[in-house]
């Protein structure tokens, strides 16, 4: 909240829009009330009352009214971590807060929620979103394209992707390194194999085996 009320006061903001006029400003509780100027859509302006309030995962939200309104628009930032997917019962008591309490809390009729984050296992809520969900409208990204570039070049270069990835695997974190940068959860252990690592034997021909096996990998 900090950062956008720093946005809304900078220069360039107050240039087009100009000041915001400020009821409330409590940078300590993450509370703040004040009127913006915004465009009517008809090549003019209208003030607009904005009521802007931090609050953490797992908080109480029911009943929370301001103003006899409801929020409108969520920003929920990394709302998921390590500690809350990776240990028994907490993912489902996460859920419950975010599905209950937390969205029915938000303005019915003009609901908007923005959620960013990264995908850490397969039973977060991210995951269930983006992979199960036709009602959300929902982005994935990794720090590789799917031509192999770098999505953000000047902040992670190629060499910088390898090499980071390089050090993961050697200490066994090659999954904790797909969920963080590729937005890939994979179970805990993968062990990803080079093709120098690969060995090839002669082909067996009937009647020179002496077992068969079929493997089948259900994360290819």
């Amino acid at each position: 909240c900090k950062d956008i009320i720093a946005y809304i006061r900078s220069a360039n903001f107050v240039s087009v829009f100009g000041q915001a006029k400020f009821e409330v400003d409590r940078e300590g509780h993450g509370y703040y009330k004040f009127w913006l100027q915004v465009p009517d859509g008809k090549g003019g302006w209208r003030n607009k009352y904005c009521i802007l309030k931090a609050l953490g995962a797992g908080q109480q939200v029911r009943g929370l009214l301001i103003d006899n309104e409801r929020p409108q628009l969520a920003v929920v930032d990394d709302l998921e971590d390590n500690e809350n997917t990776g240990t028994p019962g907490l993912p489902k008591t996460l859920k419950f807060w975010f599905w209950g309490a937390f969205l029915k809390a938000l303005s019915k009729k003009k609901r908007k929620v923005l959620y960013l984050g990264n995908m850490l296992s397969n039973q977060s809520i991210l995951y269930q979103i983006c992979e199960h969900s036709e009602l959300w409208h929902s982005i994935r990204k990794g720090c590789l394209l799917s031509n192999n570039e770098p999505l953000w070049p000047d902040m992670w270069p190629l060499k910088d992707i390898q090499a980071d990835f390089v050090e993961y695997q050697k200490n066994g974190l090659a999954a904790l390194w797909f969920a963080e940068m590729m937005n890939m959860p994979m179970a805990e252990g993968t062990a990803l194999i080079a093709p120098e690592e690969v060995t090839y034997l002669p082909t067996v021909l009937p009647g020179q085996q002496s077992a068969a096996f079929i493997t089948y990998d259900p994360a290819i």
